[in-house]
Protein backbone atom coordinates (compact mmCIF):
# COMPACT_ATOMS: atom_id res chain seq x y z
CA UNK A 1 0.00 0.00 0.00
CA UNK A 2 1.11 3.81 -0.43
CA UNK A 3 -0.05 6.81 0.84
CA UNK A 4 0.12 10.34 -0.26
CA UNK A 5 2.20 12.62 1.54
CA UNK A 6 0.62 16.24 1.60
CA UNK A 7 2.50 19.35 2.57
CA UNK A 8 2.97 19.14 6.23
CA UNK A 9 3.17 22.62 7.83
CA UNK A 10 7.20 24.15 8.02
CA UNK A 11 6.86 25.93 11.24
CA UNK A 12 9.65 25.66 14.45
CA UNK A 13 8.59 23.25 16.82
CA UNK A 14 10.52 24.53 19.89
CA UNK A 15 12.91 22.39 21.55
CA UNK A 16 11.96 19.18 22.94
CA UNK A 17 14.87 17.66 24.38
CA UNK A 18 17.14 15.12 22.44
CA UNK A 19 16.11 11.72 21.80
CA UNK A 20 18.11 8.84 22.62
CA UNK A 21 15.55 6.06 21.67
CA UNK A 22 15.95 4.00 24.64
CA UNK A 23 14.37 4.07 28.34
CA UNK A 24 12.29 7.61 27.50
CA UNK A 25 9.11 8.28 29.43
CA UNK A 26 5.20 8.13 27.82
CA UNK A 27 5.06 11.69 26.98
CA UNK A 28 6.77 11.02 24.01
CA UNK A 29 3.52 10.16 22.14
CA UNK A 30 1.83 13.11 22.41
CA UNK A 31 -2.66 13.83 23.53
CA UNK A 32 -2.89 14.92 19.84
CA UNK A 33 -1.54 11.74 18.05
CA UNK A 34 -3.37 9.66 20.93
CA UNK A 35 -6.58 11.51 19.85
CA UNK A 36 -6.20 10.77 16.23
CA UNK A 37 -5.30 7.20 16.38
CA UNK A 38 -7.54 6.47 18.86
CA UNK A 39 -10.45 7.99 16.42
CA UNK A 40 -9.22 6.69 13.25
CA UNK A 41 -10.25 2.72 14.01
CA UNK A 42 -11.33 0.65 16.86
CA UNK A 43 -8.71 -0.86 19.18
CA UNK A 44 -9.26 -5.09 18.42
CA UNK A 45 -6.98 -8.16 19.18
CA UNK A 46 -4.23 -8.34 16.35
CA UNK A 47 -3.72 -11.34 14.41
CA UNK A 48 0.59 -12.81 15.37
CA UNK A 49 2.19 -14.12 12.63
CA UNK A 50 4.32 -16.17 14.34
CA UNK A 51 6.79 -16.44 17.61
CA UNK A 52 10.22 -17.92 18.44
CA UNK A 53 11.48 -18.05 22.31
CA UNK A 54 15.46 -19.08 23.60
CA UNK A 55 14.72 -21.63 24.38
CA UNK A 56 11.79 -24.89 24.69
CA UNK A 57 11.07 -27.56 27.50
CA UNK A 58 9.87 -29.54 24.70
CA UNK A 59 7.44 -29.83 21.35
CA UNK A 60 4.64 -30.03 23.59
CA UNK A 61 5.66 -26.84 25.73
CA UNK A 62 6.77 -24.62 22.63
CA UNK A 63 6.90 -21.01 21.38
CA UNK A 64 3.45 -21.26 19.71
CA UNK A 65 1.35 -22.25 22.69
CA UNK A 66 2.04 -18.22 23.13
CA UNK A 67 -0.29 -17.42 20.27
CA UNK A 68 -2.62 -20.26 20.19
CA UNK A 69 -5.55 -18.73 21.94
CA UNK A 70 -5.59 -21.13 24.80
CA UNK A 71 -4.02 -19.72 28.17
CA UNK A 72 -4.48 -23.03 29.79
CA UNK A 73 -1.54 -24.74 26.83
CA UNK A 74 1.47 -22.84 28.15
CA UNK A 75 5.36 -22.08 26.85
CA UNK A 76 7.70 -23.61 28.80
CA UNK A 77 11.21 -22.44 28.86
CA UNK A 78 14.33 -25.17 29.13
CA UNK A 79 14.12 -25.82 32.97
CA UNK A 80 15.68 -22.64 33.56
CA UNK A 81 13.60 -20.76 35.34
CA UNK A 82 13.37 -18.05 33.45
CA UNK A 83 16.90 -16.95 32.91
CA UNK A 84 17.85 -15.45 29.88
CA UNK A 85 14.64 -15.79 28.67
CA UNK A 86 13.89 -13.89 25.33
CA UNK A 87 10.36 -13.87 23.46
CA UNK A 88 10.39 -12.52 19.58
CA UNK A 89 6.90 -11.70 18.57
CA UNK A 90 5.99 -10.90 14.67
CA UNK A 91 3.16 -8.86 14.11
CA UNK A 92 3.62 -8.62 9.96
CA UNK A 93 2.70 -5.41 8.58
CA UNK A 94 2.89 -1.92 10.51
CA UNK A 95 0.47 -1.20 13.36
CA UNK A 96 -0.63 0.99 16.25
CA UNK A 97 -0.24 -1.02 19.00
CA UNK A 98 -2.24 -0.40 22.37
CA UNK A 99 -1.65 -2.60 25.01
CA UNK A 100 0.19 -6.41 25.57
CA UNK A 101 -1.84 -8.72 27.63
CA UNK A 102 0.59 -11.37 29.43
CA UNK A 103 -1.39 -14.41 30.85
CA UNK A 104 1.11 -16.52 33.18
CA UNK A 105 0.39 -20.04 33.09
CA UNK A 106 -2.85 -21.00 35.33
CA UNK A 107 -4.86 -24.21 34.31
CA UNK A 108 -7.98 -24.21 36.06
CA UNK A 109 -8.29 -28.00 35.54
CA UNK A 110 -5.13 -27.70 38.29
CA UNK A 111 -5.29 -24.87 41.15
CA UNK A 112 -1.76 -25.60 41.77
CA UNK A 113 -0.24 -24.79 38.47
CA UNK A 114 0.54 -21.64 38.67
CA UNK A 115 2.79 -21.32 42.15
CA UNK A 116 4.51 -24.27 41.08
CA UNK A 117 6.23 -22.69 38.07
CA UNK A 118 7.97 -19.68 38.04
CA UNK A 119 5.90 -16.72 36.70
CA UNK A 120 7.07 -13.63 34.82
CA UNK A 121 7.88 -10.45 37.15
CA UNK A 122 10.50 -8.02 35.86
CA UNK A 123 10.92 -8.04 32.00
CA UNK A 124 11.04 -5.11 29.44
CA UNK A 125 9.59 -5.01 25.67
CA UNK A 126 11.17 -3.82 22.94
CA UNK A 127 9.44 -2.37 20.01
CA UNK A 128 9.81 0.21 17.25
CA UNK A 129 8.26 3.37 16.23
CA UNK A 130 9.52 6.44 14.27
CA UNK A 131 11.54 7.66 16.79
CA UNK A 132 13.24 4.44 16.81
CA UNK A 133 13.82 1.51 18.91
CA UNK A 134 12.20 1.71 22.40
CA UNK A 135 12.48 -0.14 25.65
CA UNK A 136 9.62 -0.60 27.91
CA UNK A 137 10.47 -1.84 31.35
CA UNK A 138 7.63 -3.21 33.55
CA UNK A 139 7.18 -5.21 36.32
CA UNK A 140 3.98 -7.83 36.69
CA UNK A 141 2.43 -8.90 40.15
CA UNK A 142 2.15 -12.03 41.46
CA UNK A 143 -1.55 -12.40 40.92
CA UNK A 144 -3.09 -15.12 38.12
CA UNK A 145 -5.00 -12.51 36.51
CA UNK A 146 -3.53 -10.99 33.59
CA UNK A 147 -1.44 -8.29 33.37
CA UNK A 148 -1.11 -5.50 30.67
CA UNK A 149 1.38 -3.07 29.54
CA UNK A 150 0.09 -0.34 27.50
CA UNK A 151 2.23 0.54 24.49
CA UNK A 152 0.24 3.10 22.52
CA UNK A 153 2.24 3.97 19.88
CA UNK A 154 3.37 3.12 16.06
CA UNK A 155 4.98 -0.10 15.55
CA UNK A 156 6.76 -1.95 12.88
CA UNK A 157 9.28 -5.03 13.05
CA UNK A 158 10.03 -7.26 15.51
CA UNK A 159 8.82 -6.92 19.23
CA UNK A 160 10.57 -8.52 21.86
CA UNK A 161 9.82 -9.20 25.24
CA UNK A 162 13.08 -10.08 27.70
CA UNK A 163 12.34 -11.18 31.46
CA UNK A 164 15.09 -10.13 33.63
CA UNK A 165 13.73 -11.65 36.61
CA UNK A 166 10.63 -14.33 38.08
CA UNK A 167 8.63 -15.15 41.06
CA UNK A 168 9.60 -18.41 41.91
CA UNK A 169 8.44 -21.80 41.63
CA UNK A 170 6.99 -22.48 45.04
CA UNK A 171 6.06 -26.13 46.13
CA UNK A 172 2.30 -26.61 46.73
CA UNK A 173 0.85 -29.17 49.55
CA UNK A 174 3.36 -31.78 48.89
CA UNK A 175 4.22 -30.96 45.31
CA UNK A 176 7.47 -29.91 44.78
CA UNK A 177 7.91 -26.67 42.92
CA UNK A 178 8.66 -26.44 38.60
CA UNK A 179 12.04 -25.92 37.63
CA UNK A 180 10.44 -23.84 34.81
CA UNK A 181 8.79 -20.41 33.46
CA UNK A 182 5.46 -20.82 32.10
CA UNK A 183 3.58 -18.39 30.24
CA UNK A 184 0.09 -19.44 28.93
CA UNK A 185 -0.43 -16.93 26.27
CA UNK A 186 0.51 -13.52 24.94
CA UNK A 187 -1.96 -11.16 23.17
CA UNK A 188 -1.93 -7.70 21.54
CA UNK A 189 -4.22 -5.30 20.91
CA UNK A 190 -4.36 -2.39 18.69
CA UNK A 191 -5.56 -1.11 15.06
CA UNK A 192 -4.48 -2.12 11.48
CA UNK A 193 -3.05 0.48 9.86
CA UNK A 194 -5.23 0.72 6.64
CA UNK A 195 -5.33 3.86 4.01
CA UNK A 196 -8.72 5.22 5.59
CA UNK A 197 -7.00 4.94 9.26
CA UNK A 198 -3.88 6.83 8.09
CA UNK A 199 -5.98 9.54 6.27
CA UNK A 200 -8.18 9.81 9.15
CA UNK A 201 -5.19 10.32 11.43
CA UNK A 202 -3.50 13.02 9.58
CA UNK A 203 -6.77 14.59 8.97
CA UNK A 204 -7.68 15.40 12.60
CA UNK A 205 -3.83 16.51 13.47
CA UNK A 206 -4.02 19.16 10.68
CA UNK A 207 -7.36 20.00 12.75
CA UNK A 208 -6.03 20.34 15.53
CA UNK A 209 -2.53 22.87 13.88
CA UNK A 210 -5.76 24.51 12.66
CA UNK A 211 -7.47 24.82 15.56
CA UNK A 212 -4.31 26.55 17.66
CA UNK A 213 -2.96 28.76 14.55
CA UNK A 214 -6.76 30.39 15.05
CA UNK A 215 -6.39 30.42 18.72
CA UNK A 216 -2.77 31.96 18.63
CA UNK A 217 -4.30 34.54 15.71
CA UNK A 218 -7.15 35.32 17.91
CA UNK A 219 -5.25 36.14 21.00
CA UNK A 220 -2.29 38.17 19.49
CA UNK A 221 -4.94 40.25 17.62
CA UNK A 222 -6.80 41.03 20.85
CA UNK A 223 -3.04 41.67 22.61
CA UNK A 224 -2.73 44.70 20.49
CA UNK A 225 -5.65 46.93 22.16
CA UNK A 226 -6.02 45.06 25.61
CA UNK A 227 -5.56 47.21 28.74
CA UNK A 228 -2.42 46.78 30.87
CA UNK A 229 -4.39 44.73 33.10
CA UNK A 230 -5.07 42.05 31.01
CA UNK A 231 -2.03 41.78 28.82
CA UNK A 232 -0.01 39.28 31.42
CA UNK A 233 -2.95 37.31 30.88
CA UNK A 234 -3.29 37.49 27.55
CA UNK A 235 0.69 36.91 27.05
CA UNK A 236 0.30 33.72 29.33
CA UNK A 237 -2.47 32.23 27.32
CA UNK A 238 -0.77 32.97 24.18
CA UNK A 239 2.67 31.42 25.66
CA UNK A 240 -0.06 28.12 26.28
CA UNK A 241 -1.24 27.94 22.71
CA UNK A 242 2.07 28.29 21.36
CA UNK A 243 3.44 25.24 23.13
CA UNK A 244 0.11 23.60 22.09
CA UNK A 245 0.96 24.27 18.74
CA UNK A 246 4.89 23.14 18.58
CA UNK A 247 3.23 19.98 20.30
CA UNK A 248 0.28 19.51 17.32
CA UNK A 249 2.66 20.27 14.60
CA UNK A 250 5.32 17.87 16.19
CA UNK A 251 2.53 15.30 16.15
CA UNK A 252 1.55 16.03 12.46
CA UNK A 253 5.13 15.59 11.27
CA UNK A 254 5.44 12.26 12.94
CA UNK A 255 2.77 10.91 11.19
CA UNK A 256 3.71 12.12 8.25
CA UNK A 257 7.18 10.38 8.39
CA UNK A 258 5.69 7.32 9.79
CA UNK A 259 3.56 7.07 6.64
CA UNK A 260 6.99 7.46 4.46
CA UNK A 261 8.76 4.71 6.71
CA UNK A 262 5.72 2.23 6.19
CA UNK A 263 5.28 3.16 2.57
CA UNK A 264 9.47 2.04 2.54
CA UNK A 265 8.90 -1.06 4.70
CA UNK A 266 6.05 -2.47 2.30
CA UNK A 267 8.31 -1.70 -0.94
CA UNK A 268 11.02 -3.71 0.73
CA UNK A 269 8.53 -6.48 1.81
CA UNK A 270 8.51 -9.79 -0.41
Amino acid sequence: MQWEIRPGVQRPVGRFGEWTGISRDRRDHSATTASAIQSADAVRKLAVDGVTASSELSPGFAAANLIDGDPAMPWNDASLSGAGAVLTFDLGEPVFLDTIVIHNYDNPRDPRSFKRNARVKEFDVEYHTEHGTMRLKATAPDTAAPFTVSINALHDGPLVIRVASVWPAEAVDDAPPFLELSVGEVEFFGSAITDEWMESAIREAKQTVAAFESEIATLTSALETAPPEAAQEMQDKLAIADAGLAEAVRSLLELEKRVTLINQSGANRP
